[in-house]
């Protein structure tokens, strides 16, 4: 049985490479344990840290014009970053399954009403897609579960 590995990431709290952050820790796991999935929860989490946490921002509006307006500010906010705050991630896979925490250095939120809550776009995709999704206290910091 192959051993475990564990990774640490540092990345900017810059919303327009969410995406490439993803990109980046889904290189160094194993093939086995790439699916759609994964990455989806990956950029969720990231989101949520680097948007919400690290840069404070507000959740995401539900009107069209009201995101367009969103996207706008959050454009704005990274465009004035000179030395954003980073979001850590801590990564442990094997060929079955990956361990992963984000943690932001924002105040955090109270997750507890929010889980297994209807219209949780973020949550709700976390909770379905992985085996196990936790927060600490203070909501700051994700954990969560990914099984193939």
């Amino acid at each position: 049985m192959p051993a475990k590995k564990t990774r640490f990431y540092r990345f900017p709290a810059r919303p327009s490479r969410i995406g490439a952050y993803a990109e980046r820790i889904l290189c160094d796991l194993p093939r086995s344990l790439f699916e759609a999935e994964l990455e989806l929860c990956l950029c969720e989490a990231l989101s949520n840290a680097i948007v919400h946490g690290a840069l404070r921002l507000p959740a995401h509006p539900t009107e069209l014009e009201d995101l367009v307006a969103y996207l706008g500010r959050l454009e704005e906010a990274e465009a004035r970053l000179t030395d954003p705050p980073n979001v850590l991630v801590r990564v442990t896979a094997g060929c079955e399954a990956a361990e992963i925490t984000v943690l932001d250095p924002g105040e955090g939120f109270d997750w507890r009403p929010r889980l297994h809550a209807d219209g949780r776009r973020g949550i709700g995709i976390l909770e379905r897609c992985t085996a196990d999704v936790r927060w600490n206290e203070r909501g700051n910091c994700l954990w969560m579960r990914y099984e193939r």
